[in-house]
């Protein structure tokens, strides 16, 4: 059956979503801010970070659901992409309040620390794979798979049956073109070909 695929072929759309939602599910983990004394906050120690983490657990998920061998359906595949890129808009949020912190401090301690206080990798990391995410689930696609039910479906080509009718005209139409070559040969040029 061709375009049947074994049950054991990931396919490259949902494994591409498993690898994008581990490296969101990372960012998380990876330092979203840190201050040259006091080191860095990694994205967990945030409620932003915490909500990331969850949003990038969906999609890993979604990921896992199903026939691993075909695409995702489209409500599997809007399921996966939207935590996704909602995860990366809330750490580009992270660095709108990480920046407008800086610039909006009275107390000169606060103001101390803003300035100081420098924007992790684990945040454009999350941002990345938001949108990542989406392009890659559109743009990764395999061959159309066949359902166990599509297949149910096909009509059955029995080819031999076929080839057996097809042999059986090709020798009816050679006997009709040999026999009208025996009526059109004439006795004469017949009796040239006999053995004397």
């Amino acid at each position: 059956m061709q375009g049947f695929k074994p049950r054991s072929e990931t396919n490259k759309q949902r494994t591409t979503i498993l690898i994008i939602a581990l490296l969101g599910i990372a960012s998380t983990f990876m330092p979203w801010s840190s201050l040259p004394i006091l080191g860095s906050m990694s994205g967990i120690n945030t409620t932003l970070g915490k909500i990331s983490l969850v949003l990038f657990v969906i999609p890993l998920f979604v990921s896992l659901i199903g026939n691993k061998a075909n695409e995702l359906n489209k409500g599997l595949l809007y399921s996966a992409i939207i935590p996704g890129m909602f995860a990366g808009i809330i750490a580009l949020l992270q660095i709108i309040i990480l920046k407008t912190s800086k610039s909006h401090s009275n107390d000169p301690f606060e103001a101390l620390v803003a300035a100081n206080l420098s924007i992790g990798f684990g945040l454009y990391i999350a941002i990345l794979t938001g949108i990542s995410m989406p392009l890659f689930a559109f743009l990764i696609k395999d061959s159309k798979t066949v359902t166990p039910k599509e297949i149910t479906k096909m009509p059955v080509h029995n080819t031999w049956k076929d080839d057996i009718k097809d042999t059986q005209t090709i020798i009816k139409e050679e006997t009709i073109i040999l026999e009208t070559k025996e009526n059109t040969i004439d006795k004469e040029d017949h009796s040239r070909f006999m053995p004397k």
